[in-house]
C-alpha cells in the first residue's frame, strides 16, 4: 500500500489505480500512460479545496478596501470610523475585484490544465508508466572486513 505512492508496487490488488482518462478529458489519452500525470492537471471539480478557499480572495480584497479607507481617514486627520458610506463602498468594490480575480485565476488554471492535457495526448511517449523499482537495483554488494 505505502510503496505504491513512490512508484513501487504492493501486493494488494485494491491499491492499483485505474488507468482510464478522467471523465472530463476532452482528448483521448493512451491506456499505458502514467497515472501520476493526472496529478499535474489540477482539480477541475475543486474537490480538494475547502469551503473557505472560495471566499478568501473576495473577503481579503474587501478588507483591503476597508483598510485603505481607514488609512485615508488617518492621513486626512479624521476619526478612523468617519465616512462609513465610503468604507462600505470600498469594501464592496474590493469584494467585486476579489471575485473577478478568483474567477480569472480559475480561468487561467483551466486553460493551463487544458494545454497540459493536450500536450500529453499529443506526446504519450514522454509520459509512459515507469517500471517497477526494486531495492536490489540500487544496493551494492556488501562484504565485511575481517
Amino acid at each position: 500500500m505505502f510503496f505504491g505512492w513512490f512508484g513501487g508496487s504492493s501486493n494488494d490488488a485494491s491499491d492499483e489505480e485505474p488507468k482510464e482518462p478522467p471523465p472530463w478529458s476532452p482528448f483521448p489519452l493512451p491506456e499505458d500512460i502514467d497515472p501520476d500525470v493526472y496529478l499535474l492537471l489540477g482539480d477541475p471539480k475543486q474537490e480538494s479545496l475547502g469551503r473557505l478557499h472560495r471566499y478568501v480572495l473576495p473577503v481579503g480584497c474587501g478588507l483591503t478596501g476597508i483598510a485603505a479607507c481607514f488609512i485615508g481617514n488617518l492621513l486626512m486627520k479624521r476619526p478612523i470610523y468617519s465616512s462609513v458610506h465610503k468604507t462600505a463602498l470600498y469594501f464592496g468594490g474590493g469584494a467585486v475585484i476579489g471575485e473577478w480575480g478568483y474567477h480569472k485565476k480559475a480561468e487561467w488554471a483551466a486553460e493551463k490544465d487544458l494545454q497540459l492535457l493536450h500536450y500529453i495526448s499529443l506526446h504519450p511517449e514522454e509520459f509512459k508508466a515507469p517500471g517497477r523499482v526494486r531495492y536490489r537495483d540500487y544496493l551494492r554488494p556488501w562484504h565485511p572486513f575481517r
